[in-house]
């Protein structure tokens, strides 16, 4: 990792970076998300991820299908949003496509 000094005074040095302490809480939520909505907002990203609810049918195939019709929509609940620079969303593309085509898991800074 490459240092960057930042000088107050002629006798004081403060490191700009540190070695960072990865923290995932185990009550995180998990959501599955077949959707996903990109804005683009300044120099940021935002991007929303959707599950969609699927109905819950009963009844014979012929009752399903019909009342499967009926539907006019079908929710997609948001089970996440991100926030991203476009330098970091450029790397978080590049590690998802990476690890799309059987790269290793890594992170991005």
């Amino acid at each position: 990792m490459e240092k960057k000094e930042e000088r107050f005074d002629e006798d004081f040095v403060m490191p700009r970076e540190k070695k960072i302490y990865w923290t995932i809480p185990g009550d995180i939520k998990t959501g599955h998300a077949t959707h996903i909505i990109m804005q683009r907002f300044g120099v940021e990203i935002i991007v929303f991820f959707f599950e969609v609810q699927t109905p819950v049918l009963s009844g014979t195939p012929e009752q399903q299908k019909d009342d499967f019709d009926k539907i006019e929509s079908i929710e997609a609940r948001c089970v996440g949003k991100l926030v991203i620079s476009q330098e970091n969303a450029l790397m978080f593309v590049n590690s998802i496509q990476a690890n799309a085509l059987g790269g290793k898991t890594n992170e991005f800074q």
